[in-house]
């Protein structure tokens, strides 16, 4: 295998990146996928770095800022994207529309309380660099300055902390965009509903077991969205 440096491997999977579908079941399999792709990226760049080091200070600096960010984003942004769409419901447009509305709330709401008026969010959001040392260079972690307890599961030898949180700024604003256009898609899907007066009401008139039989049948058989869908979706359409 080639010596592929890190600024290689940054660019070659980057550049590999896939767009996601508007069809759910297929952004699924793909948000896996790209989960997957950019957990095995980011070892490889690890491995890299944590082996040979960087040849100066800027270097450092230019990775934990610019370079690792934009990458662990992405890690960061498929695994909410499939787990998100992989606990969405799949019936009903109202119920679907709610559920990604309560999302994008979600969002926001933790935008809001943990980042809007934080010290480094608005140093990231200038562009400034008079403290990029203290930033992104490695062993500067000070805890007494409250940052998160996640702090402590850092492997210290590939993370400064504050590029996990611009990783973290950039996944939810690609998250944010996901969530917008999943909305818009939902309600350009949506079809009038033309009501008919002879129109009968459509109702369960058998026995609750057979509807509990009826409703192991199709999840077992995977007759619903090819089996992909939780017991519970199914039994909550027939509710």
């Amino acid at each position: 295998m080639k010596n592929f440096d890190y600024k290689w491997i940054c660019q070659e999977f980057l550049s590999n990146e896939q767009q996601l579908s508007t069809d759910p079941e297929t952004a699924i399999k793909q948000a896996k996928e790209m989960a997957l792709y950019f957990k095995k990226g980011l070892s490889m760049v690890k491995q890299i770095v944590t082996t040979k080091g960087f040849t100066s200070q800027e270097e450092q600096i230019i990775f934990f800022k610019n370079i690792k960010p934009k990458f662990l984003a992405r890690l960061i942004f498929y695994n909410k994207v499939y787990r998100i769409e992989a606990n969405a419901p799949i019936i009903g447009s109202k119920t679907i529309e709610k559920y990604f509305i309560a999302q994008q709330n979600k969002l926001q709401r933790d935008f809001f309380e943990h980042l809007h008026k934080s010290d480094f969010y608005n140093y990231y959001k200038s562009g400034r660099s008079d403290k990029d040392v203290k930033y992104f260079t490695l062993g500067n972690i000070n805890i007494l300055q409250g940052v998160n307890s996640f702090v402590f599961e850092l492997d210290a030898e590939f993370s400064t902390y504050y590029d996990y949180i611009i990783a973290k700024i950039i996944s939810n604003e690609l998250f944010y965009n996901y969530i917008k256009t999943r909305l818009e898609n939902i309600t350009n899907s949506k079809q009038p509903t033309i009501k008919h007066a002879n129109q009968p009401h459509v109702y369960w008139s058998d026995t609750k077991a057979a509807l509990v039989e009826l409703i192991y049948a199709l999840y077992l058989n995977g007759s619903i969205n090819k089996g992909n869908v939780e017991l519970q979706k199914i039994a909550f359409f027939f509710n």
